[in-house]
């Protein structure tokens, strides 16, 4: 005869609420990284070495000395010169992206020091439109070539032909 009677546990099917963006599953190996620790090294994993994707602003960061970068050409928007129409117009997928990713096109460029030399920077962002060329990445280009300074430019994929031709001309 038992003097204490075990208490009925009750099965919780209740999941705990785990906030969003605090851990990311490699994709190159399957474990799961802490944000902080992706932060720490430059968003690569410690386990397989797999490069996360970066915003261009952190790119920026990483790249140049700090507080060195002065953006040129914030100004400048891209037209829909093709009047494009698909399931949403380009000017609303533009501001879409804009109000996404807080860039008003696929690149950031400007001006900045690495180690006390100065260059001119264009970084591309693949999260705004997967970093298609419009207007002002063919003009962020082409600027940055017309300057005495080295160039230093990051493309979220392979880049397009115009900016090979440009790189091929600053080159020589």
């Amino acid at each position: 005869m038992a003097i204490f009677k075990r208490p009925a546990l009750k099965e919780s099917r209740k999941k705990r609420e785990m906030p969003q963006g605090l851990w990311q599953k490699c994709p190159g190996c399957s474990e799961v990284v802490h944000e902080i620790e992706l932060a720490g090294n430059q968003r690569v994993c410690p386990h397989c070495d797999h490069h996360f994707s970066q915003s261009a602003k952190d790119r920026i960061e990483h790249l140049l000395d700090p507080d060195t970068f002065v953006e040129r050409d914030a100004n400048l928007r891209s037209e829909d010169t093709l009047q494009f129409q698909g399931v949403a117009t380009y000017k609303d997928r533009l501001k879409k992206y804009q109000d996404a990713t807080g860039l008003t096109d696929a690149v950031l460029s400007g001006y900045g020091m690495i180690e006390g030399y100065r260059v001119a920077i264009a970084v591309m962002d693949f999260s705004f439109l997967a970093a298609t060329m419009g207007s002002v990445v063919a003009n962020a280009s082409r600027a940055r070539s017309s300057t005495a300074r080295p160039i230093v430019a990051r493309s979220s994929s392979s880049p397009p032909p115009e900016v090979r031709a440009c790189m091929k001309e600053c080159s020589a």
